[in-house]
């Protein structure tokens, strides 16, 4: 009777065992591949109203890098390659800016280099360009301008050159769009909670779906299985899949030097970044990702569940 239950208690905890393995598995799937292409989550943290502190997640610790930017609000970040471009937001007040933001972990330091203002070919510029994302087939630039004061360029979708900050406006719309990703070739928009898309060549479409777990979406990148990092005003980055399924709400966290927790303003896959990664000379190079038509899932599982895996 004991050998009986002993081996039953051994196979049901071997089956438990193998479960947790495989639901780890799952879990952590999404930056496995992000790791495995040498990417790295970059953020933004809003200490206050305007002063930025930059920060990265390599899949286990999430850490400030360098001092606070004091009164620059940086509110949109993107990466083409090893260069990684922020936007000022400024709300609505004055014109905003592209931004090249050179990260040195190891010498915990960074460096913002403005490259210009944002402005159409006539010089007017655009405000609160609070979003900034990378559209990976053509290693383009693209935000969301969400204020038109008097004399401003205009207010909804824009494409910027990232070699001199000009900008055109390629899409007006009047939605208060505060992040930004694309998707294959298609742009997501978060407007508080409610999330949009847009194609090139086409309108806006009606709202998608709320994320009822954040106010306020802020940040916003697609990642390398598929999904989207997403978080706002005190929250944690989530992910969730491109319909607003909730995959996880607590993927990490964003915080000052002073330890205070929340706020990720804004956030991007990129390669890892060193101390001269973004040099005068250095070149965008493409990333690849998942989310290109040709790519095939990290196999950290057996083929037999590859199926779960696939977007």
């Amino acid at each position: 009777m004991y050998t009986k239950v002993r081996s039953r208690l051994s196979r049901l905890f071997g089956l438990a065992l193998g479960l947790a393995i495989f639901a780890s598995l799952i879990f952590n799937a999404g930056f496995a591949r992000a790791n495995q292409a040498g990417l790295v989550v970059y953020w933004v943290f809003d200490v206050g109203t305007a002063d930025s502190q930059f920060g990265y997640w390599d899949g286990s610790v999430s850490k400030p890098v360098g001092d606070t930017f004091a009164g620059r609000d940086f509110e949109g970040m993107g990466c083409i390659g090893t260069t990684l471009y922020v936007t000022s937001g400024g709300d609505g007040k004055v014109p905003s800016q592209l931004v090249r933001l050179t990260f040195d972990k190891s010498g915990d330091s960074t460096t913002a280099t403005t490259i210009g203002t944002i402005q159409d070919a006539n010089g007017k510029a655009f405000y609160e360009v609070a979003s900034l994302g990378v559209r990976s087939s053509d290693n383009t630039l693209w935000a969301y301008a969400a204020e038109e004061p008097t004399g401003a360029a205009g207010r909804g979708i824009i494409k910027i050159d990232p070699t001199t900050g000009r900008a055109e406006l390629k899409q007006a719309a009047t939605l208060d769009v505060a992040a930004v990703a694309w998707l294959g070739q298609t742009l997501y928009m978060a407007e508080g909670n409610s999330v949009y898309t847009w194609s090139e060549g086409g309108s806006i479409s009606s709202k998608l779906f709320d994320v009822a777990t954040i106010a306020e979406i802020e940040a916003l990148d697609a990642t390398p299985g598929g999904n989207f990092y997403i978080g706002g005003d005190g929250t944690k980055v989530q992910e969730i899949t491109p319909t607003g399924t909730l995959v996880n709400d607590d993927v990490f966290t964003v915080s000052d030097k002073q330890g205070k927790v929340g706020d990720p303003e804004s956030l991007a896959f990129c390669q890892e970044l060193g101390p001269t990664a973004l040099d005068e000379s250095s070149e965008p190079v493409k990333v690849p990702t998942a989310l290109e038509e040709n790519s095939e899932p990290l196999r950290v599982l057996p083929s037999i569940f590859l199926p779960f895996m696939r977007g």
